[in-house]
């Protein structure tokens, strides 16, 4: 259950919805589904807001320029099995977690509106985040598990509108299957398996925790 008195929060005027405000929707959308990062405390400083949240490590376009883009071109091997690992192993583990914390986000009620690459993170053990809730809304759950199977694949598609996250490929596969089929596998929920693996200058673990400043 979510109680607002968790999360002080002097962002603005409160409405009668606890989720009003981002640091209270955000920390909403943490114990309801661990999509989101979580909040601590929120103040107002003058006319500035600021939040004291979990801390992330690295965001979709730092993985996308430092891993897929440079490391997947040179040895990259699984630290666990020493296979080598392929950019299509990697971008079907990373769309299939992408899809289903957006699923896992709508429902509990809540739409993005905002979501790129610089919005989804990485926490520090590897899983993925939804970051920045300042556009979000959150509504009634059940509001949303009646609409149809399509209606909801639709829902799916405009959060991920103007944003180069997936391919066309991706995205026809998602608009194929069956609306929740992402966010049951659970690969949103836990640490993706990429982290494991080495690099000739050290594990894409390290580069996680910015131990590794670049991933070549």
């Amino acid at each position: 259950m979510f109680y607002e008195s968790l999360v002080p929060d002097w962002y603005g005027t409160k409405d009668e919805e606890p989720t009003r405000t981002e640091p209270c929707l955000q920390q909403y959308v943490f114990e309801q589904s661990g999509v989101a990062p979580q909040v601590f405390a929120s103040w107002k400083c003058g006319d500035r807001g600021f939040m004291l949240m979990e801390r992330l490590a690295r965001s979709l376009s730092d993985f996308n320029s430092d891993i897929l883009f440079r490391t997947l071109r040179q040895v990259f091997v699984d630290s666990d099995s020493f296979e080598k690992v392929s950019f299509k192993d990697v971008e079907k583990e990373l769309m299939e977690a992408v899809f289903g914390a957006i699923e896992a986000l709508l429902d509990i009620g809540c739409r993005h509106y905002d979501l790129h690459k610089e919005n989804i993170m990485f926490d520090r053990t590897g899983r993925l985040r939804f970051l920045d809730f300042g556009l979000a809304e959150c509504g009634d759950p059940a509001s949303f598990a009646k609409l149809s199977n399509e209606e909801k694949k639709e829902a799916v598609q405009k959060t991920l509108e103007g944003m180069a996250v997936a391919d066309d490929g991706w995205t026809e596969a998602q608009k194929r299957l069956k609306y929740g089929v992402f966010k049951a596998k659970g690969t949103w929920k836990r640490p993706l398996s990429v982290f494991r693996a080495s690099t000739p200058t050290g594990t894409v673990f390290d580069w996680l925790q910015q131990g590794l400043e670049k991933g070549y």
